[in-house]
């Protein structure tokens, strides 16, 4: 069951506010319970707004920005659903400095493993990719990036990765 247009700025709202914690390590306890959801998704079954979510997962790739793991995108979602999530994400720049500042996060030093073996895990499955070529670089606007520091942390973060390896193979 589709939600209404007038549903959807609920639903994105919602949406990212769990993205927000899911990039900031926070716990986000999903399902969410129906009475926390904003305005008239409260009155949906729980199962619509869950799959509803999955729309916006889908419009997220589509877009190429990251989205919540736990809600793989349904790709049959409402076309309309697109230009609302556009919608939010310009009146809510402030997202994209929660995503850098999560990108940005670096550790201070190599983690102490006492079992190496937790460090092997299964390779990923495979990435969702967008069914249409987008620009989802076109609605980004006037943001400013120190370059200079993302280029020292990640250089930093790849000397940690590589002393890891070193650590790991001895």
């Amino acid at each position: 069951m589709d939600l209404t247009a007038e549903e959807y700025p609920h639903l994105i709202a919602d949406y990212f506010d769990l993205l927000r914690r899911g990039v900031s390590d926070q716990d986000y306890g999903k399902p969410v319970p129906n009475w926390r959801l904003p305005g008239p998704l409260a009155e949906r079954p729980t199962s619509c707004v869950e799959f509803n979510r999955r729309y916006v997962s889908a419009v997220l790739v589509r877009l190429g920005l990251p989205y919540i793991a736990g809600y793989q995108p349904a790709w049959n979602y409402p076309r309309n659903l697109v230009d609302a999530v556009r919608t939010y994400l310009e009146r809510e720049p402030a997202f994209f400095s929660v995503l850098d500042q999560a990108t940005d996060a670096e550790p201070g030093a190599l983690p102490k493993l006492a079992n190496w073996e937790r460090v092997f895990e299964a390779p990923p499955e495979d990435r969702y990719r967008p069914l249409e070529p987008g620009e989802p670089w076109r609605f980004r606007r006037g943001q400013k990036v120190d370059y200079v520091r993302r280029d020292a942390t990640n250089r930093r973060l790849g000397k940690l990765g590589e002393e890891f390896a070193v650590e790991l193979e001895r």
